[in-house]
């Protein structure tokens, strides 16, 4: 999409089938990241995850495994023996996007481990960021009515004798500007000795929902199935976000079975049909019926 960006002229709207009816009209900014700081010569870890996944399990079989499992215990975080030398900690995975629904593995370890190994980015995670996936302990309460609260996910640490490393995705509101928001980690951070390290970015989505094309796939939308479902806001990423003034709309009808990215993934005929003479009726709506 960036080349064809590139070499044809702009749209002057658009629709991309990546995401569920009746549409998303704000899909929020896409923020990734290292928080980078000194390591500790007592204490190894590594605890690999995917930066969009809330991480649902944390391994340990490291030094002072007792006092680790009592500092467990005393903040009531689940866990599992794994035989005599280790534990598994254990929590809920869940999207990044939807980080506050989910119970992070990595962030109990970490303030567990915080209790018997302190070191100042172990104190970071914690005795300041907690469990808290709306970032709100470290950066006040970040909101807005397009698109709602700031996510915050710490998805993987690692820690050696010359570095601690964890990763950051933050799903940031439409209207947030982003370097303000940058700025403001990084000085949160810098207390604890960590700095701030860039990874990737995608910038927001967000179409007014007065806005003529929202108004007419709407109205398509509704016209044809009867469901007044209203658009939608995400933290998640769709093909939308590559083009000006276009919006994640369908393929996926409200109550069709989902089997993305599943074995057996297919699609129900009736529900594809269905789609499509949606897709018929609002291209017609926009393209011929507006001229």
């Amino acid at each position: 999409m960036k080349v064809y960006n590139k070499k044809e002229k702009p749209i002057d709207m658009g629709i991309a089938p990546d995401a569920e009816f009746p549409l998303i009209y704000a899909e929020k900014g896409l923020e990734q990241a290292y928080l980078v700081g000194p390591g500790q010569d007592d204490l190894a870890v590594d605890l690999q995850g995917a930066f969009n996944a809330v991480p649902a399990k944390a391994h340990y079989n490291g030094p002072e495994l007792v006092a680790v499992k009592q500092a467990l215990d005393n903040h009531h975080f689940q866990y599992e023996n794994d035989g005599a030398n280790g534990i598994t900690v254990l929590g809920k995975s869940v999207h990044a996007m939807n980080a506050p629904a989910g119970t992070n593995a990595v962030l109990r370890l970490a303030i567990a481990l915080d209790d018997v190994f302190p070191s100042k980015p172990l104190d970071f995670l914690g005795k300041l960021f907690k469990e808290d996936a709306t970032g709100t302990n470290v950066l006040g309460n970040i909101e807005d009515k397009q698109s709602g609260h700031l996510t915050v996910n710490i998805s993987s640490l690692k820690i050696t004798p010359t570095e601690t490393r964890m990763q950051l995705d933050m799903r940031i509101p439409v209207t947030v500007n982003r370097d303000d928001l940058i700025e403001k980690l990084k000085a949160a951070v810098a207390p604890y000795d960590l700095h701030y390290e860039a990874f990737d970015y995608l910038a927001p989505l967000y179409v007014p929902t007065d806005s003529h094309l929202v108004k007419t796939l709407m109205a398509t939308y509704q016209d044809l199935t009867g469901d007044d479902t209203q658009p939608q806001i995400s933290g998640g990423a769709t093909y939308a976000r590559t083009m000006h003034n276009c919006v994640a709309y369908g393929a996926m009808l409200p109550g069709t079975p989902d089997f993305m990215h599943q074995v057996n993934e297919n699609w129900e005929l009736q529900s594809m049909f269905k789609a499509m003479a949606i897709y018929a009726e609002a291209i017609k709506r926009l393209c011929v019926d507006d001229k």
